[in-house]
C-alpha cells in the first residue's frame, strides 16, 4: 500500500508537470547577421559597418555625375540618409530606442525618391521644403515614441502601414525598366526588411536591422558602379535618351517621351520615341525597318535636337546639355544659341 501511494503521487506531479510546460514558441527565420556571440558576432558587425561606411563613400563620388543638375537633391538626400545610417550603425541605440530609431531611418530611405519626383527647373530648389515636410510627418511617430514615451513599443495605425506599402513599391516602380533596376529591387528588399515589423500582412516581430543595413550599403556601391558604364553600340540619339531616363527614373522618363511624341506627331515626322529609343512611327511590316538616327533629315535632326534641349535644359546642367546635344549635329554653332 506505501508503494501504491508513492506511485500515485508521482503520476500526479507529472500531470502537474505537463499541465504547467510552457507552450510552444512559433518558428522564426533566424537572422544570420544579427545571431551569433563572440566572434561570431563581431565579425558579422564589422562586415554590416564596413557595408555601410562603403555606401557612405560611394554615394559622395556621384557628386561628379549630378553636379550642376537638378539631381543635387535626391543626392544630398542619400548622402544625409547614409550619413545617418553609419552614425546609427557605429553607434547603436539601446534596446528600447532602437525601434522607432530604426523605423525613422527607414523612413529617410523614400526621401531621395520623393526628391526625385520634384527634380525639375525652377521648382527643384523649393521641392526641399515638401521633402523635409515629408519627412517629418513620416517621422513622427518615432519622435512621440522617443520624447513622450520612452520605453514603449512603435505601433503604427493601418492607414500609415498601407501607406508605406505604397511608398515601397512606388520607389521600386520608378526604377524599374532602367539600369538601375538590381540596385532598385535591393533597396525594396532593405525597405522590406527594416520596416517588417510594421507593415500590414507581415507584421514580422523578427530583427532584419542589420541585414537591411548592409542591403543599403551594397545598393550604393551597385548604384555608383552603374553609373560610370558607358553605352556601346548604340547611337547617340537613343544613348542620350536612354542615359536621361536612367537617371531621372519612370516619372520624368515618361514626361519627356510624350513631349517628343508630341512634337514629332504635329510635324509628321516619321519617329517615335519609345522606352529603348527612337524608332519610325510606321514601320515596313515586311523588313520590319525602324528609324535609323544616321539616315535622318538634317533639318528635322536640327529641329528635334532643339526641342530635347528644351526639355532636357530644365534637368541637366548646361555644360553637360550643350556637350552631350552639340554631339548630335555636325553644325560647329552651339545648339543652345539657338534655343535662347
Amino acid at each position: 500500500m506505501r508503494n501504491h501511494g508513492v506511485v500515485n503521487k508521482l503520476g500526479r506531479n507529472v500531470r502537474v508537470a505537463k499541465m504547467q510546460r510552457p507552450p510552444k514558441r512559433p518558428f522564426k527565420l533566424p537572422n544570420p547577421i544579427s545571431t551569433g556571440t563572440g566572434p561570431v558576432r563581431i565579425v558579422s558587425s564589422t562586415m554590416v559597418i564596413a557595408s555601410v561606411v562603403a555606401g557612405l563613400i560611394f554615394i559622395s563620388c556621384q557628386w561628379r555625375f549630378v553636379r550642376g543638375s537638378t539631381l543635387v537633391g535626391p543626392w544630398s538626400w542619400s548622402v544625409l540618409f547614409f550619413t545617418f545610417l553609419v552614425v546609427v550603425t557605429v553607434f547603436p541605440p539601446t534596446a528600447s530606442q532602437s525601434q522607432p530609431i530604426h523605423y525613422l531611418m527607414a523612413c529617410l530611405s523614400f526621401c531621395p525618391t520623393v526628391a526625385l519626383l520634384g527634380a525639375k527647373r525652377p521648382q527643384h530648389q523649393m521641392w526641399q521644403f515638401v521633402v523635409a515636410s515629408f519627412a517629418g510627418m513620416m517621422a513622427l511617430p518615432a519622435v512621440e515614441v522617443l520624447v513622450l514615451q520612452p520605453g514603449q513599443a512603435l505601433a503604427l495605425f493601418d492607414l500609415r502601414g498601407w501607406f508605406l506599402w505604397g511608398l515601397i513599391i512606388a520607389c521600386w516602380i520608378n526604377r524599374w525598366g532602367t539600369r538601375y533596376h538590381l540596385s532598385a529591387t535591393l533597396c525594396l528588399i532593405a525597405q522590406l526588411l527594416a520596416l517588417a515589423p510594421q507593415l500590414p500582412l507581415w507584421r514580422s516581430s523578427s530583427d532584419h536591422w542589420d541585414m537591411a543595413v548592409a542591403i543599403w550599403g551594397a545598393t550604393a556601391v551597385i548604384d555608383t558602379i552603374l553609373s560610370q558604364r558607358t553605352r556601346r553600340g548604340l547611337h547617340r540619339w537613343d544613348a542620350l535618351w536612354r542615359d536621361y531616363r536612367d537617371r531621372f527614373g519612370l516619372v520624368w522618363a515618361a514626361r519627356v517621351r510624350e513631349r517628343v511624341n508630341s512634337t514629332a506627331l504635329s510635324n509628321e515626322w516619321d519617329l517615335e520615341l519609345t522606352w529603348s529609343g527612337f524608332t519610325a512611327r510606321t514601320q515596313d511590316c515586311e523588313n520590319d525597318l525602324t528609324s535609323n538616327p544616321q539616315e535622318w533629315d538634317p533639318e528635322m535632326a536640327r529641329k528635334l535636337a532643339i526641342v530635347f534641349a528644351n526639355v532636357l535644359r530644365r534637368f541637366l546642367s548646361r555644360e553637360e546639355l550643350e556637350r552631350r546635344a552639340n554631339e548630335l549635329l555636325t553644325s560647329e554653332e552651339p545648339l543652345l544659341s539657338r534655343t535662347r
